[in-house]
Formats: C-alpha cells, sequence, structure tokens
C-alpha cells in the first residue's frame, strides 16, 4: 500500500537466513509429493498439478446454471474473504493439524520450531527497535507457509463435509446429474455454496464461528458478498436468517 494509515496496513519484509532457508526447502521438497494425497480437489492453489482456473470454470459454469435455473429451491453463493490470513494462523492449531493429519513427531517439532523461532523489529527513524516475538501467524515468503497454510484450510473443508453428509448443508449441483459443490478454495479465498435454506445458513454460521476460534482466522464482513438465485420472497426469508447469525 502506497499511503499506509495505520498499522495494520503495513506489510512486513521476511528474512530468512541461508540455514533457514534449506531447512524449510528441504521439508518442502519431502511435502510435495504427499500433499496433492492430503489436501482434497477443493483446494486449487500451491498443490502440484493443479490450476486455480480448474476451479474458476467449474465457479463459472455453476453461476451460469443457477442464473438460468427454473427450480423452486434457491441457491446462493458466500464469497468470504480472510483478513490477514497468514498473520492470523494460530500456532497451537497449526501443530495440530500436522498431528490431524499423522505427521510424524520429530517432522512436526522441525516444523514448529521454524515457525515459532521468529523476531520482529520496527524501524523508527531508520533505527531498528526492539524485537517482538509473534505468537500466531506464517512468514510472507517463506516457502513452507503456503503449505502449512492450505493444510489448515484442509481443516475447514473437513468440517464442511461433516453437515453435508448430515444433511444439513445441502450442497448445490453444476447441472442434472453432475457432481454437488459445498465449497471451493483459492488459498485464503472461501466460495461455499448451498440451498436458500435457514438450516444451511445457520450450519455454515456454526462451522465458520468454530472454525475461526480454534484457527484464529478472521472473516472480513466488509470485503465478503452472498449471491442469490432464487425467487424474492425465498431470498429475503433466507437473507434475513443469514443477516441474524452474522
Amino acid at each position: 500500500m502506497e499511503h499506509p494509515d495505520e498499522i495494520s496496513k503495513f506489510w512486513p519484509i521476511a528474512l530468512c537466513n541461508v540455514l533457514f532457508k534449506i531447512v524449510t526447502n528441504t521439508v518442502v521438497l519431502r511435502l510435495k509429493p504427499f500433499i496433492n494425497n492430503i489436501v482434497s480437489p477443493n483446494q486449487s492453489s500451491f498443490i502440484p498439478g493443479r490450476s486455480t482456473h480448474d476451479n474458476i470454470l467449474i465457479l463459472q459454469e455453476l453461476a451460469h446454471s443457477l442464473a438460468n435455473s427454473k427450480s423452486k429451491i434457491g441457491s446462493m453463493i458466500i464469497k468470504l474473504d480472510l483478513e490477514k490470513a497468514y498473520d492470523n494462523i494460530s500456532w497451537p492449531f497449526l501443530k495440530q493439524t500436522l498431528d490431524y493429519f499423522h505427521f510424524p513427531s520429530h517432522t512436526i517439532n522441525l516444523i514448529m520450531s521454524c515457525v515459532e523461532a521468529s523476531e520482529l523489529r520496527i524501524l523508527w527513524n531508520g533505527e531498528p527497535l526492539e524485537p517482538i516475538h509473534p505468537r500466531c501467524g506464517l512468514r510472507q515468503g517463506d516457502p513452507l507457509s503456503p503449505y502449512l497454510f492450505v493444510l489448515c484450510m484442509e481443516r475447514l473443508s473437513y468440517m464442511i463435509d461433516e453437515p453435508v453428509q448430515r444433511g444439513e448443508w445441502i450442497p448445490v449441483s453444476v447441472c442434472r446429474g453432475g457432481p454437488k459443490v459445498s465449497h471451493m478454495f483459492f488459498a485464503d479465498d472461501i466460495i461455499l455454496v448451498a440451498k436458500t435454506r435457514a438450516k444451511c445458513a445457520h450450519s455454515i454460521k456454526s462451522i465458520l464461528d468454530h472454525f475461526c476460534l480454534a484457527s484464529g482466522l478472521k472473516i472480513s464482513l466488509n470485503k465478503s458478498k452472498v449471491f442469490y438465485a432464487t425467487k424474492n420472497q425465498d431470498r429475503n426469508q433466507t437473507g434475513n436468517d443469514t443477516n441474524s447469525c452474522y
């Protein structure tokens, strides 16, 4: 940002020494062959062999299908923006995530040592102030950070699958007989798809609250949007339910 007027709008620069880069790049090389099997196809960023264009095409087809749908049951597409996603990731949640995906204990300890061994300094009139030791977040510019972040986001994907299987969250098909879509991730950009039903709205709200509380992530409501493809009466009713959730 050219003229930041708040401290939150400054972008820190990550400076890593050669030894640190060797360690993190080694972990990345070991992780790449396996991460495709860990992370679901709903995530299209940072995974070898995947492209964001794949999910973009699915989203375009889905939006076109919903816009021309004659179904009496409406649908909604929710675009969520995460506020400073890398900076807010909880370290305990990250460690739990690595354990959740059965990473070896020595690998978890190595990764957490790399993540937690960081300090911040503020330049004041060209002079560095006393170091600040953060308690959360991932480094911007660290080659390991994108992979750790998508693993944390995969926890959200698992949380969404549970109410979908129970029928509390009704996904939407791109076409008749086609696969049903409930969510898509573009790194830290989240797309949620569901029928315009109150139970779906409350299920979405419950999952997001639980995930944000556990992960430390925050949703920027000012940058998030809801798109409806439904009749006005259903849309107003569901919209009121959704607004009451937030």
